[in-house]
């Protein structure tokens, strides 16, 4: 049987499994290329096998999947209905069927869940009325009440996430590189460029654009470095072959998206690398070789791409000094922070509810106000978005999720799980929405390997 079986075993799955499972999803990310290129009907048969999957895989499985379709936003549909969406029905449904009845282990829980629906349906249904965007938004609570309160246990292995979502994020290069012509087309458009030609940027309906682009590479590039530094290493050579190119391509690719964000995160990633102390020889000789390897590849990369590297440091510096020149911060990141805080503290009612995850911005392009297109900052998005009620309500689940005393063993036991953590969480500061599927999807992962570390004694 191609799918895994319906209890769940995580995703460190046996041989026998693991290739089955990813040439189904790579079937799946195929049918979404082809639909991208040439025929909606191959997307709409992409949705209807990704709604199968749901239905058998296993759950740690089914969440790989939905993460990794992420990548491709609002082009993954079924006759314009966001696919994501569909998958988390069926998902959950199986999910609720199976259980019978949700069990919460605190008794906030099931309060901060009711609270979050209600102010959905109050602050959004009341203004946008009954659509796709609603009923997404609804959707995702109701993912976020089953997944963050423990309902079903996942499992997370850094293999099997580059395994599965580097292979989507490929497809979704290889759509965006024929778009532009070639390699060899976008480079030359590049290299001509003044101000800053980035990759991807044009493409944000089909991968994410500029803003998504970098979230895909930092978390791919995170998982990997964990790979190297754990101790248990299961991959064969081609796996591990095929990791390392998934790495490369996305390093590569996320620095020619010339994005701010994505420097933060890697200067995070590499933060953090350069903190982790190693506890015996083994663990002083696997960072003592990762070092010198990636010492060398970067040298490598750098000599024969030199021209492009110092294009983009030039471009990157010219962005900076124009957000300088202009007196903004960021892309206007720092106004629209500011700006949202004072309209909360001008609208007292909806600094306690909020304005809406998806009303706020319509409020905003209302207004003229710098939050217009989003507060490019997950914290305060959620502030705007679920006021200081919705806060404690994420605050709670997030809690129950997760304790400090995951994070203080991992930390102390297996440093490197972290990593990807914290890459996401620097990210999230410049980036991401609360309406958007995908920072509760990433969170979900990330925590979920930093939570795992203490049952498995840090290996």
């Amino acid at each position: 049987m191609i799918l895994s079986s319906t209890d769940n075993k995580g995703m460190q799955n046996s041989k026998g499994s693991f290739w089955p499972n990813w040439l189904y999803q790579t079937l799946i990310y195929i049918l979404v290329l082809l639909g991208l290129l040439d025929s909606s009907s191959l997307m709409a048969l992409a949705v209807v096998l990704a709604a199968v999957y749901m239905l058998f895989a296993d759950y740690s499985l089914c969440v790989l999947l939905l993460a990794s379709l992420s990548i491709f936003e609002m082009s993954f549909s079924l006759f314009g209905f966001a696919g994501w969406i569909i998958l988390m029905l069926v998902l959950v449904g199986r999910i609720l069927c199976s259980k019978r009845k949700l069990i919460f282990s605190q008794k906030m829980i099931p309060i901060a869940i009711v609270l979050l629906f209600g102010n959905a349906v109050l602050s959004d249904l009341s203004v946008n009325g009954i659509n796709g965007k609603t009923i997404g938004l609804i959707v995702l609570i109701l993912f976020i009440a089953v997944f963050y309160t423990k309902q079903v246990e996942i499992s997370v292995d850094p293999e099997s996430f580059i395994i599965y979502f580097g292979t989507a994020y490929l497809c979704a290069v290889f759509y965006i590189v024929q778009q532009y012509g070639g390699i060899d087309a976008f480079i030359s458009t590049f290299m001509r460029y003044h101000f800053a030609f980035r990759f991807g940027a044009e493409y944000g309906v089909e991968t994410g654009g500029a803003m998504g682009i970098p979230i895909y590479t930092l978390l791919l590039i995170a998982f990997w470095v964990c790979s190297k530094l754990s101790p248990v290493r299961r991959e064969s050579t081609a796996a591990k072959c095929y990791m390392d190119f998934i790495a490369i391509v996305s390093l590569i690719t996320g620095v020619l998206t010339v994005s701010r964000s994505f420097i933060l995160g890697i200067t995070v990633i590499i933060v953090c690398f350069l903190c982790i102390k190693p506890r015996n020889q083994g663990e002083f000789k696997r960072k003592a070789i990762f070092t010198v390897c990636m010492i060398i590849g970067i040298g490598i990369i750098c000599y024969f791409a030199r021209d492009i590297i110092y294009k983009t440091i030039e471009v990157m510096w010219r962005r900076i000094e124009n957000d300088a020149s202009s007196g903004g911060g960021g892309s206007g990141r720092v106004e629209s922070w500011i700006a949202g805080f004072q309209y909360l503290l001008n609208h007292p009612m909806q600094l306690l509810l909020g304005a809406g995850a998806l009303s706020y911005v319509i409020k905003g392009k209302m207004l003229g106000q710098a939050f217009l297109a989003g507060s490019h900052n997950i914290l305060v998005d959620v502030l705007m978005s679920w006021g200081i009620v919705g806060c404690a309500c994420v605050w709670v689940l997030v809690y129950t999720f997760v304790r400090v005393k995951d994070f203080k063993y991992a930390v102390k036991n297996a440093p490197w799980a972290v990593i990807p953590f914290f890459a996401l969480l620097a990210f999230s500061m410049t980036a991401l929405t609360t309406a958007s599927v995908k920072p509760w999807l990433y969170f979900l992962i990330t925590l979920t390997f930093v939570k795992q570390m203490e049952g498995k004694g840090g290996a």
